[in-house]
């Protein structure tokens, strides 16, 4: 894995961070099920409740608000249109709310794979 992500920009610092969090998390699990030894493993596997993050619960949309209200926004113009809605209770507006959120970072997700594209073997 962390030759994968080194050859497409990510450092081996960031991949060993991610695989600590997510074993902390009980996302993944390395081949030792170990905690502690996490720095001497050779294999992760996505756990259930890993399983159940990526198939199911990503998708729906209390877990979408709830993740919204913890992302930093760094585009004037995204936060300038979202702003008005956070303190919203109707069901209308906070759908509204959400699917701005998600037309940000989908169209984020798009220019960082242009550019990992561009990176490529």
């Amino acid at each position: 894995m962390v030759t994968y992500f080194n050859s497409i920009g990510v450092s081996r610092k960031d991949v060993i961070s991610s695989i600590r969090r997510l074993t902390e998390s009980a996302l993944i699990e390395n081949d030792l099920r170990a905690l502690r030894l996490i720095d001497d493993a050779q294999a992760v596997r996505i756990t259930p409740s890993g399983r159940y993050y990526l198939t199911y619960l990503h998708r729906q949309f209390p877990y979408i608000d709830l993740v919204m209200q913890d992302t930093p926004f760094f585009d004037r113009e995204v936060f300038d249109e979202i702003e008005p809605l956070c303190e919203a209770t109707d069901m209308q507006a906070r759908f509204r709310r959400c699917e701005r959120f998600l037309r940000l970072y989908s169209g984020q997700e798009e220019e960082e794979m242009v550019t990992i594209e561009k990176l490529g073997p």
